[in-house]
């Protein structure tokens, strides 16, 4: 088999949670490109251990164009080098696979949970504000790329921005409230 694998404009970038399709076109022993469809095409997706949970494997979704062309459709569920694998008719296209990376997309204010150190404010003292990306098993780590800032508006008085710090590893952003 001389069949190719290739992602949209040759990237091998995926975005964590979201879909990417490669095409996958088939050809011959000759590299002749097949015209028709028919062929058992079966992808897999190898992802790193996450903690103390071994690799993970994704089974893809494959399109039959029915023109010697599949669509394949990939979704990494967390950061990291993946391997995508995939076989036609039994034959392995790729010794090894094709690597491919996946990156946390941009942070969104909707994508953060924030909590602090006191269960009420009171003036004059200050608290210090955490925020997570995520909730649970769908926490993500805040990179120090993403800049962070919160805007507070008190139930009086005029709203305040302050800044915030990535800790390190990435587990959390923290800023301290001076209540006024």
């Amino acid at each position: 088999l001389r069949t190719q694998v290739s992602g949209a404009g040759g990237s091998r970038t995926l975005t964590v949670g979201q879909p990417k399709t490669f095409a996958v076109t088939t050809a011959d022993e000759f590299g002749n490109v097949c015209t028709s469809g028919g062929d058992t095409v079966e992808a897999t997706l190898l992802g790193p251990p996450v903690g103390s949970k071994s690799a993970v494997l994704e089974k893809c979704s494959v399109t039959d164009h029915q023109n010697g062309s599949y669509s394949v459709q990939l979704l990494a569920h967390h950061a990291g080098k993946w391997t995508l694998q995939v076989t036609v008719n039994g034959e392995t296209v790729r010794e090894g696979g094709l690597e491919v990376e996946a990156a946390y997309g941009p942070l969104a204010a909707a994508d953060c949970v924030v909590s602090r150190t006191v269960a009420s404010a009171v003036c004059g003292e200050t608290s210090t504000v955490w925020v997570h990306a995520g909730t649970g098993a769908e926490r993500r780590p805040i990179s120090s790329k993403n800049r962070l800032a919160m805007l507070v508006q008190p139930p009086r008085g005029p709203a305040f921005k302050g800044a915030m710090a990535v800790r390190e590893g990435g587990e959390y952003a923290e800023g301290s409230v001076h209540w006024t």
